[in-house]
């Protein structure tokens, strides 16, 4: 009889501690499930992406952190061989996408200069977006519009709503 009141015991004590783990780490789930944690946290930081000969693009952050492989930007600015410069009060920077707000100013490597309050820029398919009100200009011709799309390698504009001084040559 002594032998059986043992396993009744050690068998009580197994499921106690099993039901206590579970009931933990279910808690711990519900805690953390809703709440991001910070991976990364940095301030005046440049990052540079190279390959074997050179810069292929650079980005400069005052403040920043990285959340579920999102980094957050605070006065960001990017360039690369397209781009002289683009800036931002505020960005965030995923995967190839980099999206600027506030105060948004690009100047690309040909001269063409635009300024928005939100612009995206996908560094792999070398597009840039606006989707908000933006005037440009370029030398001397000026342009206004409610959106503008930016194809860097045709070196293509399409405008919603577009308003031009286009100056010609004649």
């Amino acid at each position: 009889m002594a032998l059986r009141i043992e396993y009744i015991i050690v068998l009580f004590i197994v499921l106690t501690i099993l039901f206590s783990l579970s009931f933990n780490t279910e808690k711990e789930k519900e805690v953390t499930a809703g709440v991001a944690t910070k991976d990364l946290q940095f301030q005046d930081t440049i990052f540079r992406e190279v390959d074997k000969n050179s810069t292929i693009s650079s980005a400069f952050a005052v403040q920043g952190i990285q959340i579920d492989n999102t980094l957050k930007l605070k006065n960001i600015k990017f360039s690369n061989s397209d781009i002289k410069y683009i800036v931002g009060n505020a960005g965030t920077y995923k995967g190839d996408i980099i999206t600027l707000k506030g105060d948004v100013k690009m100047l690309a490597t040909n001269g063409f200069y635009c300024e928005t309050q939100s612009a995206s820029y996908d560094k792999n398919k070398k597009i840039l977006d606006i989707l908000k009100p933006f005037s440009a200009r370029m030398d001397k011709n000026r342009l206004l519009g409610d959106t503008l799309r930016y194809l860097f390698d045709e070196k293509m504009i399409s405008v919603e709503n577009p308003q031009a001084t286009i100056f010609t040559t004649e």
